[in-house]
C-alpha cells in the first residue's frame, strides 16, 4: 500500500465521506435559497420601477455603489442583510414588506 493511503484510497489527512456530503450537501442548499433570492430581486426590481428610479439612484439612495446594486438586482451578487435593509430604505419600504412581497 502507498504512503499515505488507508485501505480504501483515500488519504490520511482526508476525512471518510466528506467528498460525499459536499457533493449532496450544496446543491441541496443552493436549490432552497436561490428561488428566494429571485424572488427578493423581482420585488426590488418593480419597486424600483413603480418609483420611476434608475438603478444609479436607487443605489444613491441606499447610499451603496450603483455597481453593486446592479450586481444585487441581477442576481449576480447574494447581498447581505444589512445590504438588502439599506436598499430597502433607498426604496422607501422595509426589509418585512419585501420578504411578505417575495413569499
Amino acid at each position: 500500500m502507498p504512503r499515505g493511503k488507508s485501505s480504501r484510497g483515500k488519504t490520511a489527512a482526508e476525512p471518510p465521506g466528506d467528498g460525499a456530503l459536499r457533493k449532496r450537501g450544496r446543491p441541496e442548499v443552493r436549490v432552497g435559497v436561490m428561488p428566494v433570492c429571485a424572488r427578493v430581486r423581482r420585488v426590488l426590481c418593480e419597486m424600483r420601477a413603480a418609483l420611476g428610479l434608475s438603478m444609479a439612484e436607487a443605489a444613491r439612495r441606499a447610499g451603496i455603489d450603483r455597481r453593486m446594486y446592479a450586481r444585487v438586482e441581477q442576481g449576480a451578487s447574494v447581498p447581505s442583510l444589512d445590504l438588502l435593509e439599506r436598499i430597502c430604505g433607498g426604496l422607501e419600504t422595509t426589509l418585512r414588506e419585501v420578504a411578505e412581497l417575495a413569499g
